[in-house]
């Protein structure tokens, strides 16, 4: 780990001698230090740096990753963005937004704005750690990260993974696909319920990390 102006950078090991695409700033540096001193500036999120060329990438996304010798990914860890809960256990970091009541994919682009994305439930801790924030009421309903435009009646997160359809926390007769286009999905009485996705309604944000 590495600590530059009260920013702490770790290393991915797992992803030594990759390039990738769009990186907000390159610039060659004589040392790491100096790089990610420059990423900070830059408020990004992660920086990769060349051993061998000393060229330095600041990058706010991570897109397509192609081979190349001697570079090394360092990643900022944040506990804090502004707006965002932080779960430290899950390290998650979450908003519920209940002053806007829109339709599903201006929800999306709302949360896209802020370097979000619709909150993905794909785990039992993530859907407990969300039901249990004061903030959600439970007569209200709340757009997630997933739909079944695609496949009818096969809920996907925006992450690519497929629901399991035949388990829990589903309301009872839910999905149901009332009147024939019910496509999205939301968090209503603490259950997940498909929804015209063209319904107003609050929604909740996760940060996306790098890692």
């Amino acid at each position: 780990m590495v600590t530059v102006e009260g920013f702490s950078w770790t290393e991915d090991v797992a992803r030594v001698g990759l390039l990738y695409s769009s990186p907000v700033l390159t610039s060659t540096t004589t040392t790491l230090v100096i790089c990610l001193a420059i990423c900070v500036k830059q408020d990004s999120k992660a920086a990769t740096f060349n051993t061998f060329t000393s060229t330095c990438n600041c990058f706010n996304s991570l897109l397509t990753a192609t081979p190349v010798t001697g570079n090394r990914l360092w990643k900022r860890k944040l506990t804090q963005v502004e707006g965002y809960v932080y779960n430290s256990q899950l390290d998650w970091f979450i908003k519920v937004v209940t002053d806007q009541w829109i339709k599903h994919t201006d929800a999306e682009t709302f949360c896209n704005a802020d370097g979000g994305r619709l909150v993905v439930l794909d785990t039992d801790e993530k859907f407990a750690y969300v039901t249990g924030l004061p903030d959600i009421q439970i007569s209200e309903y709340y757009h997630l990260g997933a739909d079944d435009i695609a496949v009818e009646d096969t809920f996907v997160w925006t992450t690519g993974v497929v629901m399991n359809r035949n388990r829990p926390p589903w309301a009872e007769y839910q999905p149901d696909n009332y009147l024939g286009n019910q496509n999205c999905l939301a968090l209503f009485n603490h259950l997940f319920d498909d929804i015209f996705c063209s319904d107003h309604m609050n929604f909740i944000c996760e940060y996306v990390l790098l890692y």
